[in-house]
């Protein structure tokens, strides 16, 4: 049997570690062959089946009546081991595929490869192609590489995985790389770390997220330690987006300022420590980051659900 590797994805039913919802496996040949039979995909029984409509929940569209009679992760971990435990990983953006298995991995014991096995298709095309045209989200480089794909389809894990071991081939072919070692000798020598990890902490280039628009977010333990430093310390927060609570009603923004005013928090649109990120409206998160991000490197964002919880945790 020839070389393979395992391209995955995964998709989240909040920003909390390790709440898997959908996972997908999509296995190459050393051809760059997709290999549909040694493959797999599953929807994923979060924990508690609970889901917040905020940045993930956004992107793919499930919800909890989607995998209310799905397994949970501890049943489909198994199936995914045994599909690419003895390859080398590739995923785009492996820092989120990482921590999310390793967060499944502490709570409930479950198989997580270990991090020297990830092999990251957004650092790759970062070092190869850095002045990728409209940025490397997965999507804009299939276009850019000319690489054929679903747009509707986008932000499900199978064809997301899938694309993501496309564009690995695409670059080993486009490099001139004679084999899979090769390629992969060069990353973890040359590449790997190289850009650094931005989950949690807003990057200086945002272009790379799902969406350009929206920061990527703390998961809700360090959002609430985050929260309360911005009171001590009396640093600004700021609201971008349409913000829903847990059970998906809107909130309206200035209720949520008032509310935010009253327990403590200084609000500013202009200069924030902290931004509060709901539903996107088109280019006001981008406009919002831009005023800021020039002139701190250590910004945070939470999600919009996160931040009601704990204004409701507090006024009791």
């Amino acid at each position: 049997m020839d070389f393979r590797i395992a391209s995955i994805d995964l998709e989240t039913a909040t920003s909390t570690a390790g709440s898997i919802c959908e996972v997908a496996v999509a296995v190459f040949d050393e051809q760059g062959q997709y290999l549909s039979q040694e493959s797999t995909e599953s929807l994923v029984k979060p924990p508690r089946n609970e889901y917040f409509w905020g940045n993930t929940q956004f992107a793919h569209q499930l919800t909890a009546k989607d995998t209310i009679e799905s397994d949970n992760w501890e049943v489909v971990s198994k199936l995914v081991e045994a599909c690419c435990a003895d390859y080398r990983i590739i995923a785009h953006n492996a820092v989120f595929e990482n921590r999310h298995l390793s967060g499944a991995s502490e709570t409930m014991g479950t198989w997580c490869p270990d991090n020297d096995k990830f092999i990251c298709t957004l650092e790759l095309t970062k070092h190869y192609f850095p002045e990728l045209e409209g940025g490397h989200k997965l999507e804009n480089i299939a276009k850019q590489f000319d690489i054929s794909y679903e747009s509707d389809k986008l932000h499900r894990a199978l064809p997301d995985a899938i694309l993501c071991g496309e564009v690995f081939y695409y670059i080993l072919r486009s490099e001139g790389f004679s084999s899979v070692n090769d390629l992969i000798d060069i990353y973890d020598t040359k590449i790997k770390g190289k850009f650094g990890a931005y989950a949690g902490r807003i990057s200086r280039d945002n272009s790379d997220l799902a969406y350009p628009d929206m920061p990527q977010c703390l998961d809700s333990e360090d959002a609430i330690k985050q929260l309360e430093k911005c009171i001590m310390d009396n640093l600004p927060i700021c609201i971008t987006g349409t913000v829903f609570d847990k059970e998906g009603r809107q909130v309206k923004r200035d209720d949520i300022r008032s509310r935010a005013l009253k327990a403590g928090f200084k609000y500013s649109d202009s200069r924030f420590a902290l931004l509060v990120v709901g539903l996107p409206r088109p280019g006001e998160a981008s406009r919002k980051l831009q005023k800021y991000r020039d002139n701190v490197s250590n910004m945070y964002a939470i999600e919009g659900v996160d931040f009601i919880n704990y204004l409701q945790s507090i006024a009791m």
